[in-house]
């Protein structure tokens, strides 16, 4: 999937000075660079995640899985609130 994405955005940035004025290639490419932003956090918070379930996986206690619930229900929500804005 991200490689697709960055297929159609390099495809999207390789066509839009033949179409777009200078103003439309200024808003494109901020729209892209918060679009890249929002994958990047994407990234690093599935990666942080991950780095958590192995954690919890190796030594499963009560503690660990308690903590690990609520970690998970804060990042739900964080990305729920980014995918809102």
């Amino acid at each position: 999937m991200n490689r697709s994405i960055c297929l159609t955005l390099a495809l999207l940035f390789l066509t839009t000075p033949v179409f777009a004025t200078p103003e439309e290639q200024a808003v494109l490419q901020h729209y892209a660079d918060m679009a890249h932003a929002k994958y990047e956090d994407s990234l690093i918070a599935a990666r942080s995640l991950q780095e958590d379930v192995d954690e919890v996986a190796a030594a499963p206690t009560d503690p660990r899985l308690v903590q690990a619930a609520d970690d998970g229900r804060r990042l739900t929500d964080s990305v729920r609130s980014r995918a809102r804005e």
